[in-house]
């Protein structure tokens, strides 16, 4: 693992397997970071609106019952603006292309690799933290 794809941040890892959240928290926490699991999209809304200023991150996968990954999304965009999100999933490249997601910006594809993960997180965090402080004029993956 690079030095640079470590954190300290909190991120919320909202995916209703459980084997995936299970791998993804055991690469986040071994990288330094803190997480939050959400078994859905409603789950994911939910941790972000009590936690609010707490969740740094939100890892989410595109397809979830109860609410999938794009609606949850959009109401965590309305509850915390700016909020760094990085899609993951196995979906076929029609869905990933009609959601607008670049892979190695805001996606990351399924299975993924440790340091894959890690180094697009870390780019996403740090992309999205420079948007909002406006040292960027433009959105992460635009």
């Amino acid at each position: 693992m690079n030095a640079s794809d470590r954190g300290h941040e909190t991120i919320l890892i909202a995916d209703d397997d459980d084997g995936v959240r299970f791998i993804s928290k055991r690469i986040l926490m071994d990288a330094g970071y803190r997480v939050l699991e959400a078994r859905n999209g409603q789950e994911a809304v939910d941790l972000v609106s009590t936690n609010t200023g707490q969740v740094d991150g939100v890892m989410l996968d595109i397809a979830m019952p109860l609410m999938d990954g794009i609606e949850a999304r959009d109401r965590i965009s309305e509850i915390a603006p700016g909020m760094p999100i990085l899609f993951v999933s196995a979906l076929m490249d029609r869905v990933i292309h009609q959601t607008h997601l670049v892979e190695g910006v805001n996606f990351v594809r399924k299975p993924y690799s440790r340091q894959g993960l890690l180094s697009v997180l870390r780019a996403n965090l740090d992309c999205t933290s420079r948007f909002m402080s406006r040292e960027l004029f433009a959105p992460c993956g635009q």
